[in-house]
């Protein structure tokens, strides 16, 4: 946990210090968390039922832009009928609440348990506005899905859809389980 803050707190001061604009203010409330906490566990309810849940070890919120950012992350999505329905987990998370932005790194695995997959990657991007998630055009991703494994790069995943697909170079395996 030290040697996270330490990190950030040495990218944003080395930031900060490159600025050839100096007639802008730069406050300490853009630098330091107005909210640190530790082994922190997020529900949120609709109808009094659950509908999510995000643990992590580390979770920052900012004042100024209410963006919030968490280490060792683990996220629950129930559906209206009290299952579960999307899990997933990741070393860095940054939330970007006025954008509706999820930015996933190192370690990134997300299970949509009712369409049989599974994404496993190092850097991904959940859009909540228009349910697309997506990496960048080199970023390889990995997709088990029902009898179907993939590796591929330029993923991109519709959540209205329910389909993915890949601008790059795929590998992938089918294996065919059926006897018949």
């Amino acid at each position: 946990m030290k040697r996270f803050l330490i990190s950030l707190c040495c990218s944003l001061f080395m930031l900060s210090a490159c600025s050839l604009r100096y007639e802008q203010q730069t406050s300490m409330e853009d630098k330091i968390p107005e909210f640190l906490f530790e082994n922190v566990s997020f529900e949120r309810y609709l109808s009094g039922q659950k509908s999510f849940l995000l643990e992590a070890q580390v979770l920052e919120q900012y004042k100024r832009t209410n963006e919030s950012y968490g280490k060792n992350v683990s996220f629950y999505n129930w559906n209206e009928d009290g299952e579960v329905e999307t899990t997933g987990s990741c070393d860095m998370l940054g939330i970007d609440p006025a954008s509706n932005i999820y930015l996933l790194f190192n370690n990134v695995f997300v299970q949509d348990i009712p369409n049989e997959l599974e994404i496993k990657g190092q850097h991904l991007k959940w859009n909540g506005n228009t349910e697309q998630l997506t990496t960048d055009s080199l970023e390889k991703v990995y997709i088990k899905h029902k009898d179907l494994t993939l590796e591929g790069s330029g993923f991109s995943a519709s959540g209205i859809s329910k389909t993915f697909s890949f601008t790059g170079q795929v590998n992938g395996v089918y294996e065919d389980k059926k006897e018949d």
